[in-house]
């Protein structure tokens, strides 16, 4: 393979997507490629990839496309004894956004690998001109870093490693609201613990812990809260169908049940009011709830009960009669 520099300009012909298609060329940058490789004859002939011996490098530099900038994107690749490795996987759009990491794998089946990942986007902003070329909004504050290592293997696909990520005020132009995202996960297999997520949007925040695969989605503790006040925790377990081949619209198995429990304790009226952004009610209280939902998705069942006590107005100065009620009801879905 041979070195050389050509405009950045040939990447559009790379991508397909009419959104790509309908941009101008870039204004700037160059990509620098360099590599040799070696392979006799017959190992070519008969795909015997263990004795191939190649090195490449890619170096994309100083991209301007519209208001969209990369400084630096690098690969430095390797294939030695039936192994590929990227020994550097760097992207730099500017001092403050970068990401860098490391890879190989293994050429013949199962193909194993290695990998590392860490980035630190500590400027998201910086970034806008990318979501802008796609007529995205700009982006008006935030930072992401991430963390991951792993290894396994590829056919069939077995990962296991640890990974972090983590996305603090996040905000768009256009929207009020500001995102937080705490994950932490490991991995073993086909399946990924969620050892931690915490996910705020606006003044809610989504806690929650379980496991996630192709197969499933089970979340043993969940909840979901404004400021100190606990709105509904529970459970959740639903069957998926991920590797379904047609993929279904709702990825969800519809041979195996759901189960679903969410509980809201009491809570008085004025401060569920508050916490969802409401005016305060006429009345006083307290209101608790449960919902459970079992069952396959074309027959699921369910049970709502819903408790309201300490019923009171100032509008008639004193408690209302009844001053509590009971609410139960229970329905069965069947398509």
């Amino acid at each position: 393979m041979e070195g050389g520099i050509r405009q950045i300009s040939v990447i559009t012909s790379w991508l397909q997507t009419e959104s790509v298609d309908a941009l101008p060329p870039p204004q700037a940058g160059v990509l620098l490629t360099e590599g040799w490789a070696s392979v006799s004859l017959a190992d070519l002939k008969a795909r015997e990839l263990s004795r191939l011996a190649a090195s490449a490098t890619f170096n994309l530099k100083e991209v301007q496309w519209l208001n969209a900038a990369l400084a630096e994107a690098r690969v430095d690749m390797e294939v030695q004894q039936g192994w590929l490795s990227a020994k550097k996987l760097d992207v730099q759009f500017d001092e403050k956004n970068k990401v860098h990491g490391v890879a190989s794998v293994e050429l013949a089946q199962p193909n194993a690998f290695t990998a590392d990942l860490k980035g630190g986007l500590t400027d998201l902003p910086g970034l806008s001109g990318w979501l802008e070329l796609f007529k995205g909004p700009a982006i008006n504050s935030g930072a992401v870093a991430l963390d991951w290592s792993g290894s396994g293997k590829l056919k069939p696909l077995e990962v296991k490693g640890n990974g972090v990520v983590r996305v603090q005020d996040f905000a768009l132009a256009g929207n009020p609201n500001h995102y937080n995202l705490d994950l932490e996960t490991r991995h073993a297999g086909r399946t990924a613990e969620l050892t931690r997520l915490s996910a705020q949007f606006g003044k809610f925040r989504l806690e929650a812990a379980g496991l996630v695969s192709d197969t499933d989605l089970k979340l043993t503790e969940l909840s979901v809260e404004s400021g100190a006040l606990t709105l509904v925790s529970g459970r959740v377990s639903v069957p998926l169908a991920l590797g379904a081949s047609p993929r279904p619209k709702i990825p969800v198995d519809r041979a195996r049940p759901v189960d679903v429990a969410l509980e809201m304790k009491d809570l008085r009226f004025e401060e569920l009011f508050a916490a969802l952004g409401m005016k305060s009610p006429l009345v006083s209280g307290t209101v608790a709830g449960k919902v459970e939902l079992k069952g396959l998705l074309a027959e699921l069942t369910g049970d709502v009960d819903v408790k309201v006590k300490g019923l009171a107005s100032a509008a008639v100065k004193g408690k209302l009669e009844p001053p509590a009620c009971i609410c139960k009801a229970s329905w069965c879905r069947a398509d």
